[in-house]
């Protein structure tokens, strides 16, 4: 997703979300996929599971978690982060609770 292979990544995290439906990131990852991928629905189904698991976790939150400081990243890991911010933002959007 980071390098702009939405479908692929889609794929990817489909089998992820399918071998351990219970790893919330899982499902918020593929939601952001989807939603570059123009998977509308897809994402918003994908958006409403990481909610019901992990009900107070932002989006927000979530994208700018890394096991070091994101502040402390390169520019080119922070920018390829983006990607998956503004996947998820488009997922958001797209999202009704």
């Amino acid at each position: 997703m980071q390098l702009g292979r939405d479908t692929e990544a889609a794929d990817a995290l489909r089998l992820a979300v399918a071998s351990n439906p219970t790893y919330a990131q899982s499902h918020a990852l593929l939601a952001a996929a989807l939603a570059l991928a123009g998977v509308d629905a897809e994402a918003r189904a994908s958006l409403a599971a990481f909610h019901r698991a992990e009900p107070v976790t932002t989006l927000d939150a979530l994208a700018r978690h890394c096991a070091v400081p994101f502040e402390t990243t390169l520019p080119l890991y922070q920018a390829r982060n983006k990607r998956l911010l503004d996947g998820l933002r488009r997922a958001i959007g797209s999202f009704a609770p």
